[in-house]
């Protein structure tokens, strides 16, 4: 995964003796291997810089546009503390080291109440990892908040893994609302950014009943998205939406509306200032085709949650 630190680094490995540089050298793969805030996140349409926004006028923000910017983010908030958690405490030397091995257990800051272990171990050219912590004054055992594996390429920057996030552990440390489980496959490489998650028994609010859902996140190196989630409704209805979206913010989104034995069509264009400039549900359409980022549509017709029982 990408870090300025393992990058300077290797860079620095190419000043010096062997010896006295092997350490930084390896501590740079390990650290290019850690899962990270900045990486595995999900991205989403983004407008104009802040002085051209300032000059225009915002049509009727697109329905859909905004559920997509509401997904990313309630998204990036399931996994951000625990994937933070893991930035801060690589910031600090490691604090074991051996061949295949790098332990971080630095000094807790005065004002975090956890204790925090990060142990990586190498095997095979992979890398695995897993984030353990527990209240402070606690002398009982650590739980296990986030766990998985990283296999580079020839970059060591690049490459593919599986996360875990065990968020029924980090409520029981009283850090995390949400509860459940998160599995977030990701891969970075020279075609882009690609996530999979699976949420299993996911809630961020007791009142609400778990839910088992699926997401994929696609970006690529030009900037441009596309996000597939799915959800059920209150009254039943069972939501499959494709979001695309350029660089320039500009973007489509198309959903299934699926309740009893009827499904609706349902699809959103916006521009670059998020304005809505088409919209169909079902025969009804409005706006102008045409001034769509995307002209044709795409549905996620295979969500689990459509084809499933």
């Amino acid at each position: 995964m990408t870090r300025l630190l393992p990058l300077l680094l290797l860079l620095a490995t190419g000043c010096g003796d062997d010896f006295t540089n092997a350490p930084l050298e390896d501590d740079a793969r390990f650290l290019a291997a850690a899962p990270s805030a900045t990486v595995v996140r999900i991205g989403g349409p983004t407008g104009p810089s802040p002085a051209l926004a300032t000059t225009l006028i915002v049509a009727e923000p697109a329905d859909l546009y905004v559920l997509t910017r509401q997904v990313s983010l309630s998204l990036n908030g399931a996994a951000f503390d625990l994937l933070h958690a893991v930035d801060r405490i690589v910031e600090h030397p490691p604090t074991v080291r051996d061949a295949d091995g790098r332990v971080w257990a630095p000094a807790p800051h005065p004002l975090d109440p956890l204790d925090t272990v990060f142990t990586m171990t190498r095997a095979d050219g992979a890398f695995d990892y897993v984030l353990e912590q527990r209240r402070r004054g606690d002398d009982g055992p650590y739980a296990a908040t986030l766990s998985g594996r990283f296999t580079p390429t020839a970059d060591p920057a690049t490459g593919a893994g599986t996360l875990t996030l065990d968020l029924d552990a980090a409520h029981g440390l009283g850090t995390s609302v949400a509860r459940g489980r998160l599995t977030v496959d990701y891969a970075q490489g020279p075609d882009g950014l690609r996530l999979d998650l699976a949420f299993d028994g996911f809630t961020a609010d007791p009142a609400q009943a778990p839910l088992d859902t699926t997401y994929a996140y696609r970006e690529t190196p030009a900037g441009q998205g596309t996000l597939d989630f799915a959800f059920p409704t209150d009254d039943g209805q069972r939501v499959a939406v494709r979001s695309r979206w350029r660089a320039d913010g500009a973007g489509r989104a198309d959903a299934l509306v699926a309740q009893g034995g009827t499904t609706v069509e349902v699809s959103e264009c916006w521009g670059p200032d998020f304005g809505k400039v088409y919209g169909r549900a079902g025969q009804r359409a409005e706006g102008d085709v045409t001034a769509c980022a995307f002209p044709d549509a795409d549905f996620f017709s295979d969500s689990p949650l459509l084809t499933g029982p």
